[in-house]
């Protein structure tokens, strides 16, 4: 196993450094940079990430790739490196929305380049950033900013709700690059990400490069914390507006490039806040509103953000207080998952339709029935923390579980030549958890196949195939 304590060692000095002085300028970062077991560590990190494809983290690195990572490390260092062009896909993530969103994909030596930069830069725009930005940051994400959205907007009548392209296409790199330069003034650093910037992207369809692409392409490591980087003037304008007379009564939040900013005032103030976004985004950071998708939106229609839809409701509550009796208005902030949001996203990855029918997700063929159960029930569980503080989290997950297990059952029935998915759930069970193929092979992995030895095979089955088995709810009479 890898020695990596010396440049954990260093970086946690860093960071140390990077939160005491908030307002350091950081001229030379080569010590942390030259450290050989960050590129280490930041490569077993990239290893075990959904992203790199990979079912299971190393402990030990072999030789051939120690040396495709010093030589990248060695081009680093001496500004030699070369940013593989990237190659643009288009999924379409937005369920109510037409147009085409921008992804790379990017080569898992710019992923290298792109983790060990971001470990070294994150400390030291992590401790400016403002309260109000929950995405991609450290104990911070949906979950922080729902709470946030819940505790401090229940009283607000009319919401903004916007989605930035500042992650796709409209990001200027020289506004960028001086927003690092306030604080990092090191070459190395600043060289690899400006020449980053300046990547050339493959577009499939017309077979051709485009450069200037502004950011790194979304989904990529770096891409995150750039753009918080690059939005964290819009969340100190917000700040200073908010404390402005006559605007006191408004609250904003912001995860990654969606923001909402709710109003408790009239329909005019709401539109007038809209404008003066909309105008310092377009003069101070080039950013255009996706016209689409801002909205100013009465809570009485649910306001969505995220995967979920925020409503309220208000109750009168009779007390007494030193003898005299009154009534109390009481507001409750309500916290529902919109599943229109989240069932185009199982739909991407091929687990059913656009309107939620389950379809076999042959991604899933090649695997045992064994691995099959095992990877499903880590995005079920994945799903159950999302929903977790729904109101409507049972219902909701109980349809997402139905999709992702039917849609399993029909794969085992075209693999195993079954003509149903009801025969599929008669041989394995409602949770799929008993062995429905013949062959070994087919049931569990290679791992399992050899502690088995010849004995009853037990699977594990998936998750929350009744409703009452979800969030431990109690069982209906």
């Amino acid at each position: 196993m890898f020695e990596i304590t010396k440049g954990i060692q260093v970086l946690a000095k860093h960071t140390f450094i990077s939160s005491q002085s908030p307002d350091r300028i950081f001229y030379d970062l080569r010590g942390v940079l030259k450290q050989k077991s960050l590129w280490y560590a930041a490569y077993l990190r990239l290893y075990s990430s959904m992203g790199s494809q990979t079912a299971k983290t190393p402990e030990t690195i072999d030789d051939l790739t120690i040396s495709i990572i010093l030589k990248v490390y060695r081009a680093v260092l001496k500004n030699e490196y070369v940013w593989t062009a990237v190659r643009e896909t288009n999924p379409n993530y937005a369920a109510e929305s037409s147009e085409v969103l921008e992804l790379g994909n990017p080569t898992m030596n710019d992923r290298l380049v792109q983790e060990v930069i971001r470990s070294i830069i994150e400390p030291i725009f992590e401790s400016g950033f403002s309260n109000n930005s929950h995405g991609f940051r450290s104990n911070s994400g949906c979950p922080t900013a729902l709470n946030c959205q819940m505790a401090q907007m229940k009283d607000c009548i009319w919401f903004i709700q916007g989605d930035l392209k500042s992650s796709v296409s409209t990001t200027n790199p020289e506004i960028l690059m001086k927003m690092l330069e306030r604080k990092v003034q090191d070459p190395t650093i600043l060289n690899i990400i400006r020449t980053g910037l300046k990547a050339k992207v493959l577009q499939e369809e017309h077979n051709t490069y485009r450069s200037d692409f502004g950011t790194y392409p979304q989904g990529s490591t770096l891409s995150a914390l750039l753009s918080n980087i690059y939005l964290d003037a819009l969340d100190k304008f917000m700040e200073e507006l908010c404390d402005e007379v006559g605007y006191l009564n408004i609250k904003y939040l912001r995860h990654g490039n969606h923001f909402i900013t709710g109003v408790s005032g009239s329909h005019s103030m709401a539109m007038d806040i809209g404008v003066n976004v909309r105008d310092f985004l377009k003069e101070k950071l080039y950013i255009e509103f996706e016209m689409n998708k801002t909205k100013i939106i009465h809570i009485s229609k649910g306001v969505p953000y995220l995967y979920y839809i925020f409503t309220r409701k208000i109750v009168f509550v009779k007390e007494t207080l030193n003898g005299i009796k009154r009534v109390r208005k009481k507001t409750i902030p309500l916290l529902n998952v919109n599943a229109d949001r989240l069932i185009p996203c199982l739909s991407e990855v091929g687990f059913c339709n656009r309107d939620g029918t389950p379809v076999p997700a042959f991604r899933y063929l090649k695997f045992s029935q064994s691995e099959t159960n095992k990877k499903v029930n880590f995005l079920l569980s994945y799903l159950k923390g999302l929903c977790s503080i729904a109101l409507n989290r049972a219902t909701a997950m109980a349809r997402f579980s139905y999709i992702i297990r039917y849609s399993v059952a029909k794969v085992y029935a075209a693999k195993l030549k079954l003509k149903t998915v009801a025969a599929v759930f008669k041989i394995g069970g409602n949770n799929l958890a008993s062995p429905i193929g013949k062959r070994l092979k087919s049931v569990v992995g290679g791992e399992e196949r050899g502690r088995s030895s010849g004995k009853k095979v037990k699977l594990t089955g998936i998750l929350y195939d009744r409703k009452s088995k979800i969030y431990n709810l109690p069982q209906a009479n």
